[in-house]
């Protein structure tokens, strides 16, 4: 039996085509560092902190994320994914601040209908509330029904 010669050739590494998620993170990604210096005074390091985070979680979006991510861009609506917070010296980060809109929408999974992420939520959701920003919660199932996701976004006076 013969055996099967190595190829000398290197194979190219399959790259994966980037999401408009990810190329409009890219492409705002100085707005977004003005964003984190308007935070206030804050450490040099807690600043680096606040960004690799920022970057770590925009690397792990969701296939929601991105379909809502998508929706936005489409709507021309202005966003900052993965935006950080900072409320009596806790960090939050917002899976979307829409600047423009004073509000934040998160998209939830399955994760956070157990009760005591159903707390934290509500606690979270009172924060952004106290420095005036709208909290809108989007499932993830209603994601993928952009006629429902759409009903929800004018109800809550982010779309028209």
């Amino acid at each position: 039996m013969a055996k099967k010669r190595k190829s000398n050739k290197k194979q190219k590494p399959k790259t994966q085509k980037a999401s408009k998620l990810q190329k409009h993170n890219a492409e705002g990604y100085l707005g977004d560092l003005k964003h984190i210096h308007s935070l206030g005074l804050i450490s040099d390091s807690k600043r680096d902190w606040i960004e690799t985070t920022m970057l770590s979680l925009r690397e792990k979006a969701n296939c929601y994320e991105v379909t809502f991510a998508e929706y936005l861009l489409k709507k021309k609506i202005s966003f900052i994914h993965q935006a950080p917070f900072i409320f009596s010296g806790k960090i939050y980060f917002a899976d979307f601040y829409l600047p423009t809109k004073h509000a934040i929408v998160e998209i939830d999974g399955e994760y956070h209908q157990g009760f005591t992420q159903e707390k934290y939520d509500r606690f979270r959701d009172e924060c952004f509330n106290g420095h005036l920003l709208k909290v809108v919660r989007i499932p993830n199932a209603m994601v993928n029904n952009e006629k429902d996701m759409e009903m929800l976004l004018k109800m809550e006076g982010l779309l028209k």
